[in-house]
C-alpha cells in the first residue's frame, strides 16, 4: 500500500515523471554500451535519475510534514459570539461640527482549542469599522489566567463601550451590529478570528 502510494507520488511529479523513466534507457546503455567510458556515463546518469526522481518525492512531503508540524505547535481558538445587549446609552454630544454618543455592549463569548498545545487568552478585539454606521469598541484584556487546552471550552461574559461619532444618540440606540468582526488573541501573540451568531 505505502510503495503504491510511492509511485503515485512519482506518477503526480512531472520532473520525477521525466527523470523515473529516464533510468531505464540509461540503465540499458550502461550495461550494453560499447565502451567501459560509456557505460560508467550511464551508470552515472542512471543513479543521477533515481536519486532526482527519490528526491523530488521526499521533498513535497518534508514540506508538507513541516508545515503541518508547526501548524500543531500553536493553538487553534475557534468559538462563537452571542448573546448581545445594548445599554447604558450617553453621549450625544457635538464636538467640532460632530455629533457623537456612545453605549455599552454585553455579550458572551464560547472558545474552543482544538489543537495540542495549550494557552491564555490575553485580549478580545471587536472590529466595527464594516458596521453601518462604523463603531470604535474598547480593547477588552482578559484579567483572570484562563487556560485553554485542547479540547477545553469556556464562555465568558464580557462588555466593551462603544464610541459612535457621526450620529445622534437616537439614530443608534437601534443600530444593527451587522458586520462586527470578533478575534482572540492568545499567549503567543496569534489572533483568531471568532464566529458572530445573532445579529
Amino acid at each position: 500500500m505505502k510503495f503504491k502510494k510511492f509511485i503515485s507520488a512519482i506518477a503526480s511529479d512531472w520532473l520525477a515523471r521525466m527523470s523515473g523513466p529516464l533510468t531505464v534507457p540509461f540503465t540499458i546503455a550502461a550495461i550494453y554500451g560499447t565502451s567501459a567510458g560509456q557505460r560508467n556515463l550511464f551508470l552515472v546518469l542512471s543513479l543521477a535519475a533515481v536519486l532526482l526522481t527519490s528526491y523530488r518525492v521526499w521533498v513535497k512531503e518534508y514540506v508538507r510534514a513541516e508545515a503541518e508540524t508547526i501548524k500543531n505547535s500553536k493553538p487553534e481558538i475557534r468559538g462563537e459570539v452571542f448573546d448581545f445587549k445594548k445599554g447604558r446609552f450617553s453621549g450625544g454630544g457635538h464636538i467640532k461640527g460632530t455629533w457623537h454618543c456612545h453605549f455599552v455592549l454585553e455579550f458572551k463569548i464560547y472558545l474552543c482549542n482544538h489543537r495540542p498545545i495549550g494557552t491564555t487568552i490575553k485580549n478580545i478585539v471587536l472590529d466595527g469599522a464594516e458596521i453601518d454606521p462604523p463603531m470604535t469598541f474598547s480593547e477588552i484584556t482578559v484579567s483572570e489566567n484562563i487556560r485553554l487546552e485542547q479540547g477545553d471550552g469556556l464562555t465568558l461574559p464580557e462588555v466593551a463601550e462603544v464610541h459612535v461619532e457621526g450620529k445622534r444618540l437616537e439614530e443608534i440606540r437601534n443600530a444593527n451590529l451587522k458586520g462586527l468582526k470578533v478575534s482572540v488573541i492568545d499567549a503567543f501573540g496569534d489572533t483568531h478570528l471568532i464566529g458572530v451568531k445573532g445579529l
